[in-house]
């Protein structure tokens, strides 16, 4: 026992040094105080563990209590719930009845209205048919007016100016028989100077016969009168020569002044001719241009007709436009209802969501509703409804079946990003392993999906990657274009778990990245980076792609050897997804 290790150990103290060496069985002391501290400690972390078990079972009853009251509590909610949705199930039911009767009743007068408006459009498509001949008609009509009016000014300016040459024509013809009638009256004028120098001239022979007479009596008379009777005799026959001329000119010029007025008379009655035909060309003239001016005030007319037919095509085709537009927005009123009404289905459908699943759905309905709204056509209308509904087949939450997937973790929107795109998957039903890791050949595969799993033709380079593996044709893309080179030219290691650096590199390499400088010194473990990372982390960490991992100390640490989770892989592919640049 304790006591009496205790009394011995006193006792052997208690003796002098001489006795000690005495002793014999002080060995036995040593080792009986040695087993009894062992039995001590043992019984003691006993008695320890008993005590922090016994604490445990405590704290556990006291659970369950607190959750054996809380389960009264709820099924005595859940009573009063069942026996109050009992005593309104009636009223339910019959709300419910006459909003399925309302709901009918909406539909069929959609379904009226849009008849009406088909009928309608097509009302509208033929006014517009006919409106539009009856406009190309009166395009044809008013054309042909144009040319023969074009034709009707074209020859009346040709009439017009044939009558202004015919009125130049009857003004030489009037010049020239004013020049005929001034010849006339000078040859007139001439004529009587001839008959005064005849009548002179024979006055001048009579004068020279009576001369000669008396010369002849003179010459029978005395000598000395002799010599005068020659002087008179040569004097009478000069006067005598003078008349004969005098009476030859004279009658000359009488024959020149017949001449003229004859020609004076010829002259007048051709230039009366002139004057009397320029006269009827004229009057031709005149008529023709009456004729055209009736001809004109004719197309007037008719053009007039033309143009009442045109604005009456134009008001018709107005009409048409208009009952077309009418018809058109009654279409598109009655798609915009049967939309809205579509939409509050889906949204009454949605209420059994939860979370941020409710609110992506609620807000896909809303963003349906107020693009409809500003819609402008039946057929924009239908392209949006479309659209919502293939939104809302992803609106919800894919990690809604996973439990270890927290609602409210860091991780879900990545998680929900690379499930509902089909780059990730659970490795159960309900299960997506956020804490788990990830391979080389899983995340070589996911990439693959990424890409779109091109065709590839390349030869397997790596001796560890088996033909007809879910990741051979993965892991030879990725190789055929630089995104991995294994962990030597022959070895990929498929099943090695990969680590931050190794996702940061396969990355940097599957987006053809550039480098960039300057990005690590922040972190207190960047020295651990591979020289083959270190490129890529640093465009990591600039892309935002990967943020550190922060510790206790206080610090952010880069981690690079560290295996990532599915979760932070996940995040990190979302990121680089959907990132802007």
């Amino acid at each position: 026992s304790g006591d009496a290790i205790k009394a011995a150990r006193a006792a052997y103290d208690a003796l002098t040094d001489t006795q000690k060496e005495l002793v014999k069985n002080y060995e036995k002391l040593l080792a009986a105080e040695e087993l009894y501290e062992e039995l001590t400690a043992s019984a003691a972390a006993i008695a320890q563990k008993a005590a922090e078990e016994a604490r445990k079972a405590q704290e556990e009853a006291e659970a369950a209590q607190k959750a054996a009251e809380e389960a009264v509590e709820a099924a005595k909610a859940a009573q009063e719930a069942a026996e109050a949705a009992a005593a309104k199930a009636g009223e339910n039911n019959a709300a419910a009845e006459e909003a399925r009767k309302a709901a009918e009743t909406a539909q069929a007068a959609a379904e009226a209205a849009q008849a009406k408006a088909e009928e309608a459009q097509k009302k509208a498509e033929e006014a517009k048919a006919g409106a539009d001949a009856a406009q190309k008609a009166a395009e044809e009509n008013n054309a042909a007016a144009a040319a023969e009016a074009a034709k009707a000014v074209a020859e009346a300016v040709k009439a017009a100016e044939e009558a202004g040459r015919s009125a130049q024509s009857a003004a030489q013809a009037a010049q020239s028989a004013a020049q005929a009638a001034d010849s006339m009256l000078k040859a007139q004028e001439a004529q009587a100077a001839a008959e005064a120098a005849q009548a002179a001239a024979e006055a001048a022979k009579a004068r020279a016969e009576e001369a000669q007479k008396k010369a002849e009596e003179a010459a029978a008379s005395s000598a000395e009168d002799k010599e005068a009777a020659e002087r008179a005799k040569v004097e009478a026959e000069a006067a005598k020569k003078a008349a004969e001329d005098a009476q030859k000119a004279a009658e000359e010029a009488k024959a020149a002044a017949e001449l003229a007025l004859e020609a004076a008379k010829k002259s007048e009655v051709e230039a009366a001719a002139s004057a009397a035909e320029a006269a009827e060309y004229a009057r031709q003239m005149a008529e023709t241009y009456q004729k055209v001016v009736e001809i004109k005030a004719e197309l007037i007319d008719y053009l007039a007709e033309a143009q009442a037919a045109a604005e009456k095509a134009e008001a018709e085709r107005k009409a048409a436009e208009e009952a077309r537009k009418a018809a058109e927005e009654a279409a598109l009123a009655a798609s915009k209802y049967a939309a809205s009404f579509e939409l509050a289905q889906l949204l009454h459908e949605s209420e059994t969501l939860t979370g941020h699943a409710r609110e992506d759905y609620a807000k896909v309905i809303e963003d349906a509703k107020a693009a409809i709204e500003a819609a402008k056509t039946p057929e924009e209308v239908d392209e949006i409804l479309a659209a919502a509904r293939e939104a809302l087949k992803t609106a919800g939450c894919p990690s809604t079946n996973f439990t270890d997937v927290e609602e409210n973790g860091w991780y879900h929107t990545g998680v929900d990003f690379m499930v509902r795109n089909g780059f990730m998957n659970g490795v159960a039903d309900d299960e997506f392993d956020v804490n788990g890791s990830l391979t080389r050949a899983q995340l070589v595969t996911i990439l693959y999906r990424i890409a779109g799993e091109p065709e590839s033709t390349a030869t397997n380079p790596f001796a560890d990657v088996a033909d007809g593996q879910w990741y051979t044709n993965a892991v030879i893309w990725a190789a055929e274009n630089g995104i991995v080179k294994g962990v030597n030219t022959t070895t990929f290691a498929p099943n090695d778990q990969i680590t931050r650096e190794q996702i940061a590199t396969i990355l940097f390499r599957y987006a053809k990245a550039e480098k960039v400088e300057g990005k690590l010194a922040g972190f207190p473990d960047a020295e651990k980076v591979s020289d083959y990372a270190a490129d890529a982390m640093a465009w990591a960490v600039e892309q935002g792609l990967i943020n550190g991992i922060s510790e206790s100390d206080g610090k952010t640490y880069l981690a690079p050897q560290e295996t990532a989770t599915r979760a932070q892989i996940a995040v990190i592919l979302m990121r680089y997804l959907t990132a802007e640049n």
